[in-house]
């Protein structure tokens, strides 16, 4: 069963795969997929670059879950900082499940 997270009221299943990590990496341009480990260290958890950073990598997992399970995702980076009002945890469940 794949991870999931509740956006909204619905289920969206998660996925950290290459995909995932090849989209992010699209997003920034980044050649090398290990820089986002270097991308990720030593920032400022709280700042709004590092939590959209953040939210972009959750959006990629949600959309590479959802091609993966079958479904559409439709959602935004709004939706997700948004979702981050209702669950200040989003970011913490979502690390969970990449590591």
């Amino acid at each position: 069963m794949m991870n999931q997270l509740n956006i909204g009221g619905s289920l969206y299943s998660v996925v950290f795969n290459f995909n995932t990590y090849r989209n992010f990496c699209k997003l920034y341009g980044i050649d090398d997929i290990n820089a986002i480990g270097e991308m990720f260290a030593g920032f400022n958890a709280t700042s709004i670059e590092a939590m959209e950073k953040q939210c972009n990598l959750i959006l990629c997992a949600l959309k590479e879950g959802s091609r993966k399970a079958g479904t559409s995702c439709t959602l935004t980076l709004d939706d997700i900082f948004a979702e981050m009002t209702e669950q200040p945890d989003l970011i913490a469940k979502a690390t969970e499940m990449f590591s």
